[in-house]
């Protein structure tokens, strides 16, 4: 090997066999070649299988640098080359240790350090992966395949055939990839075995020394005989010098430029900056240790100060700085040693001289400084705090009603459909300040009405959509109860004769529900007022009297659940534009699976009159509760009298009994 200018050239001795025409005598000649280095490169057959030679018989770490042939993950990477932790990889890429490798997108063609464990301490001439990587072949694959575009090169189409003694793949069949790595130092210096695949035109040898720090000679000594195109090049990476100890566990500790690594079972970080003198910069490590509880102290035992501890500097005189160092480990303990680095006296006397008043001012200032923004970074978190909590307790509501089950979208400032006819069964998420401007900042002349936990409005939408506002009450504990089983309920049920919830609105200390809007009202509305009773014929009170039924028999026999309402009444019942019935109000309902006929509550509620004797004396909660106050309230649509006003002077009757007075006396007409 010799150079001229700037070619390197390579030069041997080659036999030429040819056959001669006359007489058939062989003509043997010996000549010397002189080839171009990169020609050579070009012109040597890929066809050779080979991995890396070792230099020593020992075990060792080695890096592969891998392009994908498709944009990925770290996470699908280190499956793809079965790499123990993904902290290594990591580590290997000067990437963060927060990084999430499922989350962290490795573009097409973009260059990867892969770590591994190298063996070169068996009897071959080539070393191999202590843990032999083994791949399951997919549907589609062939050798050629998987050696140039799967490992993008690392390792020869021959070597997998050859290995594996296969020359057809199945699917689902297991190949065991023999990626090439070496051990050993290489011109009496430490480095770092670097497999890397050289490309066709896409970069010359004296380009990838220059980017790797390390000499064109060193890399042909490396690879000769086997140095070409499409294959792996054996780069030796100069490491950073450290001061570890030669009886440490992780003796030598090579770690390349533009890296970090984890020593000392993860308590120990260590990286190598080329700018920084090649020097390993050792500090104490945030991961766990992985084979003891604690990590062992890291401190330096130095008359100079008795809290130095790995990483730590300090003046140890007018000339010299001292650095607390990582020097290795052993079974239960961590080495560190003091080092000294000497400054010019130029320098200190200009550090002394300049630095005593500076120092004080530098102090203040950066006193002041923390303190701004120690105060706006309270500002800031407080405020990130508080809507974090608002959207967590958001989260976990609509978890809780079970939203998720549903369609959600949020309804902000987007255009809707405006056909009244086009149901819509999306459940919808609506802010606070569209809740507002639809009410008219909740005006009392959109009041609708009081309920138990909190009042009802109307609303117009932007798009012109007319909606019922039902807010609960800040004050009301049972309220957030109700709202919770309300809005579970009735976003999972839909029935013509079921009122339809629209969405919900969950904001700070506000829980709002927002259903259909229905512009007649509840039927107690017009049943109960003399006026407006008359309005409503017989037919209607009858398509009134089956609608109901209809509804309790989706509730009890036909829905998802087995819904028992517990409330049901004239002013639960909400009309339509055409007089038709909708149950509503759903914050007392019970579910009960479809096998169970009956439970007992501690806690009766409802509203007395509608309630069943047994359910009011015994707490029994079934289908029968419904029916009982069902019967009553048909008893009011039928004669328009309120089931808890009087009907005798003499001996005060509801209007149960006083039904059942005249079925008795046989005036039923009345």
């Amino acid at each position: 090997m010799e150079k001229e200018g700037n070619v390197l050239w390579y030069t041997d001795t080659v036999e030429l066999n040819s056959s001669s025409v006359a007489r058939g005598m062989a003509l043997v000649e010996r000549v010397q070649v002189r080839i171009p280095l990169l020609l050579l490169l070009t012109l040597t057959p890929t066809a050779v299988a080979v991995g890396f030679r070792c230099w020593e018989r020992t075990t060792c770490p080695a890096l592969l640098g891998y392009k994908s042939p498709v944009p990925t993950t770290i996470g699908a990477i280190q499956r793809l080359f079965n790499v123990t932790g993904v902290a290594d990889i990591l580590a290997a890429n000067n990437l963060p240790e927060w990084t999430l490798p499922n989350n962290f997108t490795v573009e097409e063609n973009r260059l990867l350090r892969i770590p591994l464990e190298c063996d070169c301490s068996g009897p071959g001439l080539y070393g191999e992966p202590s843990n032999p990587l083994v791949y399951t072949v997919r549907k589609g694959d062939n050798i050629s395949y998987l050696a140039t575009t799967v490992f993008s090169g690392l390792v020869a189409s021959t070597d997998i055939q050859h290995g594996n003694n296969v020359t057809n793949l199945r699917t689902g069949q297991e190949l065991r990839v023999p990626l090439p790595c070496s051990c050993g130092k290489v011109n009496g210096l430490d480095v770092l075995h670097f497999g890397l695949t050289l490309e066709y035109g896409s970069t010359t040898l004296e380009q990838i020394a220059h980017e790797y720090h390390v000499s064109s000679q060193t890399i042909t000594t490396s690879n000769q005989p086997h140095l070409m195109f499409g294959r792996a090049l054996d780069i030796p990476l100069p490491v950073c010098s450290s001061m570890v100890r030669k009886d440490s566990l992780d003796h030598p500790l090579l770690v390349p430029n533009g890296s970090y690594v984890y020593t000392a079972n993860g308590c120990v970080k260590c990286y190598c900056d080329a700018t920084k003198n090649w020097k390993l910069t050792c500090e104490p490590s945030k991961l766990r240790p992985t084979n003891w509880s604690t990590c062992p102290s890291m401190k330096c035992d130095s008359s100079i100060s008795s809290n130095m501890y790995i990483g730590d500097t300090t003046y140890s005189s007018s000339h010299n700085l001292a650095i607390c160092a990582y020097a290795g480990y052993g079974t239960q303990t961590i080495f560190t040693t003091l080092t000294a680095v000497y400054i010019p006296p130029g320098l200190v006397h200009a550090h002394h001289t300049k630095s005593r008043w500076w120092a004080w001012l530098i102090v203040i200032a950066g006193v002041f400084v923390v303190l701004i923004f120690g105060y706006l970074c309270c500002i800031i978190w407080r405020k990130c705090k508080i809507e974090a909590d608002r959207k967590k307790k958001q989260k976990e509501l609509l978890l809780e009603i079970g939203v998720s089950s549903v369609a959600c979208i949020v309804y902000h400032k987007t255009k809707r459909h405006r056909k009244r006819s086009k149901v819509n069964y999306e459940m919808q998420i609506f802010s606070f300040p569209i809740i507002a401007a639809a009410t008219g900042n909740f005006s009392v002349a959109n009041k609708l009405g009081q309920g138990g936990f909190g009042p009802v409005y109307k609303g117009v939408l932007p798009d012109g959509q007319e909606i019922a506002i039902k807010r609960l009450s800040s004050r009301s504990g049972q309220g957030l109860v109700e709202f919770k089983n309300e809005a579970e309920l009735v976003a999972k049920l839909q029935h013509t004769n079921l009122v339809r919830l629209s969405g919900l609105c969950i904001q700070n200390e506000e829980n709002i529900l927002i259903y259909e809007y229905l512009p007649n009202k509840s039927l107690d509305f017009h049943l109960f007022d003399s006026k407006r009773r008359e309005k409503i014929v017989w037919e209607k009170r009858f398509n009134i009297i089956e609608g109901i039924a209809h509804g309790l028999i989706y509730l009890h026999h036909f829905s998802r659940l087995k819904v028992i309402h517990r409330d049901l009444k004239a002013g639960n019942i909400l009309l339509d534009y055409e007089m038709n019935p909708k149950i509503s109000d759903f914050g007392m309902a019970v579910i009960l699976d479809s096998e169970v006929v009956e439970v007992k509550t501690k806690r009766v509620v409802g509203t007395y009159g509608y309630m069943s004797p047994e359910y009011v004396i015994k707490g029994i909660i079934s289908t029968k509760t419904d029916v009982f106050s069902y019967g009553v309230l048909v008893l009011e649509i039928v004669s328009g009298k309120k089931n808890n006003s009087r009907y005798q002077a003499d001996y005060p009757l509801n209007l149960i009994g006083f039904a059942w007075q005249l079925w008795n006396e046989g005036q039923c007409s009345r």
